[in-house]
C-alpha cells in the first residue's frame, strides 16, 4: 500500500485495489479495463480508497462497472474515496459507471467518488456514461468528480459522455456533482470545462454545485 509502482502493459482488473493506497501509481500511458459487476463490498475503482501521499498518474480506465454502494462508500472508474491528501495527474476514463444503490446516499462519478481530504487533479477527463437511479435527498453523482468535502483542485480537466440521476431531489453535475466545501475547504478550478449530457429527476447542474470555489478561464 506504500509502495511505487510502473504498469509495463494493458491489464484487465476484477476487483478494485480494496487497501488503502499510500505509494505512487504510473500507469506509464496504459490502460486498465475495469470490469466490476454488481460490486457491493466497499468503494469500487480502479483504487477503493487513498490515503495520505497516494499519487496516480498517467493511466487511462475502460471502465465496465456496476455497484451497488451507499453510505460512506463511492463509485467511479479511478479512486472510489479519497481519504489522505491525493495528487492525480494525466488520467482519463472512459465506458460504463454504474451504481443501482437505493435507500440511501450514494456517490458516483467519472473519476473520483468521494474527496473527504485535499486533492489535487490535473490534465484529467472523463467521457464515461455515469448513472444512477436513487431518490434519495443526498445522492451526488458528477461527471468527474461526485462530492467534494475538502480542498479540491481541478486544473486542465474536462467531461465528456453523459451524466444521469433518473429519480428524485439528488444533485447531479456535468464535471461536480457537489461541492460541499467551507473557508477551510476551498475548491479552484483552473481551466476546466465540461461538454456532457446532463440530467436528473431533481436537480441537474450543467457545471457543478457547490461554494467557496474560485474559478479561472
Amino acid at each position: 500500500a506504500n509502495g511505487s509502482y510502473k504498469l509495463t502493459q494493458d491489464i484487465e482488473v476484477t476487483t478494485p485495489y480494496e487497501s488503502t493506497f499510500n505509494g505512487t501509481f504510473d500507469g506509464d500511458g496504459h490502460t486498465v479495463t475495469l470490469k466490476l459487476e454488481d460490486y457491493s463490498s466497499g468503494n469500487a475503482g480502479l483504487f477503493a480508497e487513498t490515503g495520505s501521499g497516494a499519487t496516480i498518474e498517467n493511466v487511462v480506465i475502460d471502465a465496465d462497472i456496476t455497484a451497488n454502494v451507499g453510505s460512506s462508500y463511492g463509485v467511479a472508474g479511478l479512486i472510489g474515496k479519497v481519504s489522505g491528501t491525493t495528487k492525480v495527474k494525466n488520467c482519463g476514463v472512459y465506458g460504463k459507471i454504474e451504481n443501482t444503490i437505493s435507500g440511501k446516499a450514494a456517490y458516483t462519478a467519472g473519476l473520483i467518488a468521494y474527496v473527504n481530504s485535499k486533492t489535487t487533479v490535473e490534465n484529467c477527463y472523463s467521457t464515461a456514461t455515469v448513472s444512477t437511479s436513487n431518490s434519495y435527498s443526498t445522492n451526488v453523482t458528477g461527471g468527474l468528480i461526485g462530492y467534494s468535502y475538502d480542498t479540491l483542485t481541478l486544473t486542465n480537466c474536462y467531461v465528456r459522455g453523459t451524466v444521469s440521476n433518473a429519480k428524485g431531489l439528488a444533485k447531479t453535475g456535468g464535471l461536480v456533482g457537489h461541492l460541499k466545501n467551507s473557508n477551510s475547504y476551498k475548491a479552484q478550478l483552473n481551466n476546466c470545462y465540461a461538454a456532457a449530457s446532463v440530467s436528473s429527476g431533481g436537480y441537474a447542474v450543467a457545471y457543478l454545485d457547490g461554494n467557496y470555489t474560485t474559478f479561472s478561464n
